[in-house]
């Protein structure tokens, strides 16, 4: 009896991971940023967001690369940028949401009220 329910299991194991065995994934990290906010000041352009990784392992945000768009009420282009960035010490466990700032000293970066202002901010993120 006992040795019928152990070739049962075992087929019913070589059964599972016949049936099932694509279906499992490798554990990895999905690692995404939003952002909340763009800041002007003179010679300084400020992100604020936050990471969030909705992966089933952490991982160290490596680099980034922004492309950064500020206008107007009148949709006027009031300052662009294109830069990349490599934080340190950016690790993100999973489920984790991590708050950041990033910020690019530029000597063309004007002074400007964001009441008035609308951004957008694309970014490619790669980590380890």
């Amino acid at each position: 009896m006992v040795r019928g329910l152990k070739k049962i299991f075992g087929v019913l194991i070589v059964f599972s991971i016949c049936l099932f065995g694509s279906n499992f994934a490798e554990a990895t990290a999905q690692i995404t940023w939003t952002t909340t906010d763009v800041i002007l000041d003179s010679k300084k352009c400020t992100i604020k967001g936050y990471f969030m990784n909705t992966g089933d392992v952490g991982a160290r945000v490596t680099n980034m690369h922004f492309v950064v768009d500020v206008v107007n009420g009148k949709n006027q282009n009031i300052y662009s940028a294109i830069w990349d960035h490599s934080p340190t010490d950016c690790y993100i466990a999973p489920g984790q949401q991590l708050s950041w700032k990033f910020w690019l000293n530029d000597k063309g970066c004007p002074r400007y009220t964001k009441n008035d202002s609308n951004w957008s901010v694309t970014q490619i993120i790669t980590w380890e």
